[in-house]
């Protein structure tokens, strides 16, 4: 749980970042 937790965030912030 906490692990995929972490992915998802990481994955949020590496999109976000894409974005910008």
């Amino acid at each position: 749980s906490f692990r995929k937790g972490r992915t998802l965030c990481d994955y949020n912030m590496k999109i976000k970042y894409s974005f910008t």
